[in-house]
This record gives C-alpha cells, sequence and structure tokens, in this order.
C-alpha cells in the first residue's frame, strides 16, 4: 500500500515539475500568443454539393464494391457457397 501511495506521488510530483517548467516562459521572455485558428471550410461544387475530386481506390483493390448487391437483401452475411463463389470470382479476375 505505501508503495503504491509513494509511486503516485513521485509521477505526480515529476508531471507537476515538467508543467511548471513548459508552462512558464523563461525569465525575461514574452509568452508569444498562440496563432489564430483558421477556419477550413470544405470545397465545394458549383451548385453546392462537397467537391469529391481526386484519386479513389477501385473496388478491386480492397475487395468491397461501392454499391450493396441487391441480391443479398437486408443480410448481414454471405453463406458459405456465395462466400467460396465471390473467392473464385476475385482470382478469375486476377488471373486476367
Amino acid at each position: 500500500m505505501k508503495q503504491t501511495i509513494l509511486a503516485s506521488s513521485a509521477v505526480l510530483a515529476v508531471m507537476a515539475a515538467i508543467y511548471s517548467l513548459t508552462a512558464q516562459p523563461a525569465c525575461g521572455q514574452v509568452a508569444k500568443a498562440a496563432p489564430a485558428i483558421q477556419s477550413w471550410t470544405p470545397l465545394k461544387t458549383p451548385w453546392g454539393d462537397p467537391d469529391l475530386q481526386g484519386t479513389w481506390t477501385s473496388d478491386d483493390c480492397i475487395r468491397t464494391p461501392l454499391n450493396r448487391p441487391a441480391n443479398l437483401g437486408d443480410r448481414l452475411y454471405y453463406t458459405e457457397q456465395e462466400l467460396s463463389d465471390r473467392e473464385g470470382q476475385i482470382v478469375k479476375q486476377q488471373e486476367r
């Protein structure tokens, strides 16, 4: 119990010392004000939608389609057969 209190006190003392050294400017120096934070506004298209231009990876790179296949409906997971069929399609596609 005493060791835990002693260790906690030591850590607290070190943290206080570090804070006191870094929080105040050295003698004779004036603390500089932090630079003003500039607000960032995302780019927009002429009609006001977010501008999504750029380089995007294709679904082949990550093997995740951008749109959910309609034949899956509300299901969360592939069946074992569907999974093996999909993996087979990926292998064939890579071979081409």
